[in-house]
């Protein structure tokens, strides 16, 4: 916490000597009692030990099934399925090798096979053929053809793969697989590239074709989109294998890591997962390492409602001062009653950072937001001597509730000019009040005086955009919220 944050609060402790009601007694929650979660869980999930496939590859006998397979005929193209899982020694490994090089046609099929074959060690080989095959067909097809095995541990490198896939087509095969493996995070890439009107023409068929196909797998409730249902974890999701919970796990154990590239990809598909792997990450929260503990929560937090598996525990760590405003920030995105009622809990009587949190964290509950949250949320909106960043948190959460009167509008005006405060939270919860309240003209002028600067932005573009975008809503505040 800055210096500055501390002598704010102390000077408006200060202040309302004397005149301000008794605040509550500070919550004492238990700290969580820590144990190697990880270790143990990699040992439980791990597969059985297996010995090397026995014998040689017939070199012949798979060069028929590749010619079967490539021929067309779906009498011959099903036999070579059903042969290729009888065939002894190292399959996968001689299929991989077909499929690495040669004639497109015995590529192609010897992919096919390793579908047909299925196992653990094929769905391995279709994974680096996924993660490194050139050119892009090969990984299209890939994906493709995972999506015909139950290898559900494949989802993590799935997942991985939307992050470094360039090629659409291959895009679209990756999100169709995660789909049938209950995951839709690839649902959103391919509503944008349908909707984009930079996207080739053929291309943009075949995202909404896949929209169509997605749209069937999921059967989203109440009319609602794949997206949407997917990410208020509205749709079911299916038993997962212990080989799943294992590759799961792997990821989750590469949040410790000091490279920075490790970590960043466990967390872009522990974000992206389905809420079964939330029940994981809420058990990682319980681990010592201090980092796993943060970077598990920030995964919930971005996992929103699909991480609810974890609310028990997240609730627990507001216990841990090392990591209770990360678990404070995860808790408001589930979105639930009671986590609601546990950041109201931290906001009258929580630690100053972690009130900070709460506050802005409320904001997720939008319209479902209990009355005494709002109340206290107004409460401390007009509450001159708390804490400034605690006024500003709680003016930007009555901003998205919806809940802003003259007043508040005008304070929230003041900390998007005033240099002291962070003022992109700011800007954002602006933002998405006008939206709600604003006339499509004003909203316009408001995004057209956005930093300019492209992915480098300078403080001085910075300040001279969050002052203009208050001015302009300043010039229309009788406008906006009468007098």
């Amino acid at each position: 916490m800055s210096f500055r944050v501390v002598l704010s609060c102390c000077v408006a402790a200060l202040a309302a000597c004397g005149e301000r009601a008794p605040t509550p007694e500070p919550i004492t929650r238990p700290a969580p009692r820590f144990e190697p979660v990880i270790q143990r869980a990699l040992a439980a999930t791990a597969p059985p030990t297996e010995p090397p496939p026995a014998g040689e590859v017939d070199a012949e006998e798979l060069s028929g099934l590749i010619a079967m397979f490539a021929g067309g005929d779906a009498r011959f193209t099903e036999a070579a399925e059903s042969s290729v899982a009888e065939l002894s020694g190292d399959v996968a490994a001689a299929l991989f090798a077909l499929a690495s090089d040669g004639a497109d046609e015995e590529r192609a099929a010897a992919i096919g096979l390793l579908g047909a074959r299925g196992d653990a060690a094929a769905a391995a080989r279709l994974v680096d053929l996924l993660r490194d095959g050139e050119p892009a067909w090969i990984r299209a097809h890939a994906a493709w053809r995972l999506g015909e095995t139950d290898a559900d541990q494949t989802v993590p490198a799935l997942l991985l793969r939307l992050k470094y896939e360039r090629d659409h087509e291959a895009v679209l095969w990756i999100a169709d697989t995660l789909a049938r493996f209950g995951n839709f995070a690839g649902a959103a890439v391919i509503e944008r590239l349908a909707v984009d009107p930079a996207t080739p023409a053929a291309l943009q068929r075949s995202a909404r074709a896949k929209q169509l196909e997605l749209g069937e797998l999921a059967q989203p409730p109440d009319g609602l989109g794949v997206v949407a249902a997917w990410e208020r974890a509205l749709l079911d999701v299916p038993e997962r294998s212990r080989a799943f919970e294992h590759a799961v796990w792997s990821w989750i154990a590469r949040l410790e890591e000091y490279q920075l590239r490790g970590v960043d990809d466990a967390r872009f598909l522990l974000e992206r997962s389905d809420p079964s792997v939330a029940k994981l990450l809420g058990q990682a929260l319980l681990e010592p390492d201090r980092y796993v503990r943060v970077h598990a929560a920030q995964c919930l937090a971005r996992m929103g409602p699909r991480g609810r598996a974890a609310e028990a525990q997240l609730v627990a760590l507001l216990g841990d001062p090392l990591a209770a405003h990360e678990a404070a920030a995860a808790l408001g995105r589930l979105d639930t009653a009671t986590a609601e009622a546990e950041l109201r809990r931290e906001l009258q009587a929580g630690g100053v950072e972690v009130q900070v949190t709460a506050a802005r964290a409320l904001r997720w509950r939008l319209e479902r937001a209990a009355p005494e949250t709002r109340e206290l949320l107004v409460e401390l909106a007009a509450d001159a001597t708390s804490l400034p960043e605690l006024r500003q948190a709680a003016l930007e959460s009555l901003a998205y509730l919806g809940e802003l009167d003259r007043e508040h509008l005008t304070a929230l005006l003041d900390f998007a000019e005033d240099e002291r405060f962070e003022a992109d939270t700011t800007i954002r919860a602006l933002r998405f009040w006008l939206g709600e309240h604003a006339p499509e003209t004003l909203i316009a002028e408001f995004d057209a005086l956005a930093p300019e600067g492209g992915e480098v932005v300078t403080w001085d573009a910075r300040r001279r955009s969050r002052r203009a975008r208050a001015a302009l809503v300043r010039e229309h505040l009788d406008a906006l919220v009468g007098a």
